[in-house]
């Protein structure tokens, strides 16, 4: 019989995290187990709990590199270009990135439950990517206070969640006939003429 092959720890964890995105571009959170996951891997499931004390800490690693590809969104954006077209920018590309990954992108605000805390790195990574959407708002209107501009930024990022949500669960239609990114762009839109007044 084989001998069953080392990896490095930190091989070994990245690999598991890629596993595990590739698992939920096509298939939901609930159904990734450390026997599925193992499988591709060519390891024991009792491997993945070397790394990763429970499946919610692959989920939350996952996460982690989720949040970094919708940062680079941001990073890809062209800074010559008007705020106002940016902020149309990098929504549709953030509601184009959960159309075409649904899971990975449910994976981002499920599977913990109520009483955890959720870990420090989670709240700084959904401030930052409010923070930057402000930023943008703040450049329409420089009177904008940062308060402000993060409590519109946050409305906005609820209002573009709730429509591709339904959208995504096939229940918009029952309530419009408009799809996710046309009730959120059009409330982005009205947003920017609000600002530019």
């Amino acid at each position: 019989m084989a001998r069953p092959r080392l990896h490095d720890p930190e091989d070994l964890r990245l690999m598991i995290i890629a596993a595990a995105r590739n698992m939920l571009r096509n298939e939901e959170a609930g159904t990734l187990t450390a026997r599925s996951l193992a499988k591709p891997l060519s390891i024991p499931a009792s491997a993945i709990y070397r790394i990763f004390p429970t499946m919610s800490d692959v989920i939350m690693a996952v996460n982690q590199e989720t949040f970094a590809e919708l940062e680079a969104l941001f990073d890809a954006l062209p800074q010559d270009h008007p705020p106002a077209d940016r902020l149309i920018a990098i929504s549709a590309q953030y509601m184009g990135f959960m159309q075409d990954n649904p899971n990975l992108w449910r994976a981002l605000f499920t599977g913990m439950r109520r009483q955890q805390n959720y870990p420090e790195w989670y709240l700084d990574a959904i401030q930052s990517l409010l923070t930057r959407l402000a930023n943008i708002l703040r450049e329409i209107q420089p009177e904008l206070s940062e308060d402000l501009a993060l409590e519109t930024a946050g409305r906005l990022y609820v209002t573009a969640h709730g429509a591709i949500s339904l959208e995504l669960d096939g229940r918009l239609e029952i309530i419009t006939s408009l799809n996710g990114q046309e009730i959120a762009l059009g409330a982005i839109t009205n947003t920017i003429i609000e600002l530019s007044r």
